[in-house]
């Protein structure tokens, strides 16, 4: 995959962001390791972070800077880094997010406490949060 194509789905991501008020994620926040073998994700992945940002875009306007350490990752790259072979990752589905201007334990409250309580998965490490738009009921550390 050429430097010109992966520029190009970065322009590309980012246009289909600004077109669905993604107000304050980059694309190229969603897309680490692109040194390290990443690469963007196929279009038609792309509606799948849509519930995610959106949730992520709320959170940010109440509880301040989030940084996101991880979003996309293709099968390769998320073997490479020891994700799950199950991982919301490959399927544009999750982001692991570190909240700057608050505690992780009062982000992920307050995410708790938006997100639907029959699904989304929700896991609270010390330094960050994972947050994804499953269809079913995940929770730890909250």
């Amino acid at each position: 995959m050429s430097n010109d194509y992966i520029q190009q789905q970065i322009f590309n991501l980012q246009d289909f962001l600004y077109s669905c008020n993604i107000k304050h994620f980059q694309a190229y926040e969603l897309i680490s390791g692109l040194q390290s073998g990443n690469t963007p994700p196929e279009k038609d992945l792309w509606v799948n972070i849509l519930p995610t940002l959106k949730m992520l875009d709320e959170c940010r306007d109440v509880v301040g800077r989030i940084r996101i350490n991880s979003c996309y990752r293709n099968p390769e790259y998320n073997e490479r880094v020891g994700g799950s072979s199950q991982s919301l990752h490959k399927y544009f589905k999750a982001c692991d997010i570190n909240p700057l201007d608050n505690c992780v334990q009062d982000v992920a409250k307050w995410l708790n406490s938006r997100i639907p309580s029959d699904s989304w998965g929700l896991r609270v490490y010390e330094t960050f949060i994972h947050i994804d738009c499953r269809s079913w009921l995940y929770r730890n550390g909250v």
